[in-house]
């Protein structure tokens, strides 16, 4: 069964992101010779993903067909290109947690397309990856934004073939991608393996589905489909494993030969709890009133994810703790009390969960209640 997860700095257990036939591997059973646990494979365990989950390759451990790990602990393997070139050779892809997210300051990802990719004929992934993209930015209140740049320099996140990384990925595995580096950046690599299943043609529409995959794990998000014997955190307004969502773009076990279908409701729900912009809510309504008049004020939210719900507190004269909730609707209309000013503070609650709220004071005065 599948739930939404998001890999965290501080690794919990629980239930996370989703979807079900293969992005990063067409069958999820992985053949190990793993009797030998050297240090770099001990800190992956103690992460808490799976031993049957991981493949043992030359230069790299492949996790759960999607995630690497280097042997020599660096970012980079040999005859790879960084991302970031500042951060080539520092060692901690095994060593460090996992990080949370891509912050703000970050938002604007680079994507380059390295030149062992080919630039036409089947193997060419780059007008799938403009449409990966593309889906992306479609999504509606992200502060994340996607870009294809011309420069390796420029990039936050670069796409090469699996033989750059010495150990090409194993025949029956699509791609495979790093998780966020840990300081705020999204992880840094994609390795598309274009010998796929002896040299299958993958249609475009597959391709897409790979590349927004992948790119969910740069990101942060992790399978939903494995996510019991992995660290990571449910994210809420997601259903747990028990339900599962068998159309989530993040599942393992989808067979993306059906080719892309599109972010399950579900999926969206998870990028925008992760990635949405912060709710900011207001009042709208007099900031003077006069003694006995009946005022109505107005909520006004933007951001974060509709619907808003809403409650209402109050206080006046002598009283220093907030009365309520008062009202639980997007306006509140009350009576100015009698030679005292009116407190009033709202909290407005986002479909995910994410609150903010705000307060202001109302003067008591004679005349024409002001609107500010």
């Amino acid at each position: 069964m599948n739930s939404y997860y998001l890999k965290i700095t501080k690794l919990l257990f629980g239930a996370a992101l989703v979807f079900s036939y293969s992005s990063c591997q067409k069958d999820t059973t992985m053949q190990n010779d793993l009797d030998v646990i050297s240090p770099q494979l001990q800190s992956i365990l103690s992460l808490g993903f799976s031993k049957d989950k991981i493949v043992d390759y030359e230069n790299f451990y492949l996790v759960e067909g999607c995630y690497i790990f280097y042997k020599d602990g660096t970012e980079v393997p040999n005859g790879g290109m960084g991302a970031d070139n500042s951060n080539n050779g520092k060692k901690s892809q095994i060593f460090r947690n996992f990080g949370t997210k891509v912050t703000l300051a970050n938002a604007n990802v680079r994507i380059f397309v390295a030149n062992s990719i080919p630039i036409s004929g089947v193997d060419n992934w780059r007008p799938a990856l403009d449409n990966a993209v593309a889906q992306y930015n479609a999504l509606t209140n992200l502060y994340l934004n996607l870009q294809v740049v011309s420069s390796a320099s420029l990039a936050d996140i670069i796409i090469q073939s699996d033989e750059v990384i010495n150990s090409s990925l194993r025949d029956d595995v699509y791609a495979a991608a790093d998780f966020p580096l840990g300081n705020g950046k999204p992880g840094r690599n994609m390795y598309i393996n274009l010998d796929w299943n002896s040299n299958q043609t993958i249609s475009e529409a597959a391709k897409t589905h790979i590349l927004v995959h992948e790119l969910g794990h740069t990101l942060g998000l992790g399978h939903t489909d494995l996510a019991l014997a992995s660290p990571y955190q449910q994210i809420p307004g997601t259903p747990p494993p028990s339900t599962g969502d068998l159309y989530s773009v993040m599942n393992s076990s989808y067979n993306v030969l059906f080719g892309w279908l599109g972010f399950s409701n579900y999926d969206i729900i998870a990028l925008q709890y992760v990635y949405g912009k912060k709710i900011n809510v207001s009042i709208d309504g007099p900031r003077k009133a006069s003694n006995s008049g009946s005022y109505t004020w107005t909520a006004v939210s933007s951001g974060g994810i509709t619907p808003y719900t809403y409650k209402w507190y109050r206080q006046y004269g002598s009283v220093t703790t907030w009365e309520g909730p008062i009202s639980t609707q997007s306006s509140y209309t009350s009576t100015m009390p009698i030679n005292n000013n009116l407190q009033l503070k709202l909290v407005s609650t986002d479909a995910t969960g994410i609150t903010d709220s705000t307060t202001i004071l109302v003067l008591n005065g004679p005349g024409r209640p002001i609107l500010q």
